[in-house]
């Protein structure tokens, strides 16, 4: 939960704080996602914010650290999401726990797709399906929690930031993931000063 808060917390006060100008030319591909809801600005305050993500020196550990706190902050919006659903179920808004139980069923299925992902890349390096879970989880998996909660007109503040931080975590690490996919299936560069000359026939030893 207190990831929750601290995402919560940062979300809410970004414009007011100081900008932190990590030299880390990833965050800005990271961030540069075009999917709708995604917000470059808050994604730029969330990774720069991250000492581990920030200061990743190779593109898949920088991935691996994005996936890993995407990871922590669903697992601790999800134990906030069944608290707050009991409670606005006890209270009697009825129509508020009707749209988080929507969302107690979107983070386990968003947090499958993470992990997934995390596995696939840290265990075979298998970029290609890491890359299509990452996708899943930032946009099926979540999609019914965000339009449940719109629907229902949700006020919780830690409910609607973990609906637009997730996919920032999910597609900021898609951009890189989709990347490195790419690169592993690109033909590796001639060695320097061109490729080898062929034997001639002439240097054969005969037998």
């Amino acid at each position: 939960m207190a990831s929750s808060i601290f995402i919560t917390m940062l979300f809410i006060s970004s414009i007011f704080l100081p900008k932190i100008l990590a030299d880390n030319s990833f965050i800005d591909e990271a961030c540069s996602s075009t999917f709708e809801y995604f917000d470059r600005d808050i994604c730029l305050q969330i990774l720069r914010s991250d000492p581990q993500i920030s200061s990743a020196t190779t593109l898949r550990d920088f991935s691996i650290h994005i996936i890993q706190s995407a990871i922590a902050n669903a697992t601790s919006t999800q134990a906030y999401v069944l608290k707050a659903m009991q409670s606005s179920s006890m209270s009697g808004d009825h129509t508020t726990a009707k749209a988080l139980e929507v969302c107690s069923h979107s983070y386990p299925a968003a947090l499958v797709s993470l992990k997934s992902a995390l596995n696939e890349i840290v265990l075979i390096n298998e970029y290609m399906t890491a890359s299509y879970d990452l996708l899943i989880a930032s946009t099926d998996d979540i999609v019914h929690c965000r339009d449940a909660v719109k629907a229902a007109r949700v006020s919780d503040a830690v409910v609607l930031t973990g609906v637009r931080v997730l996919p920032i975590y999910g597609l900021s690490a898609y951009q890189i993931v989709d990347r490195l996919s790419a690169e592993s299936r690109s033909p590796p560069p001639p060695p320097p000063g061109g490729l080898p000359p062929s034997p001639s026939p002439s240097s054969s030893s005969n037998v």
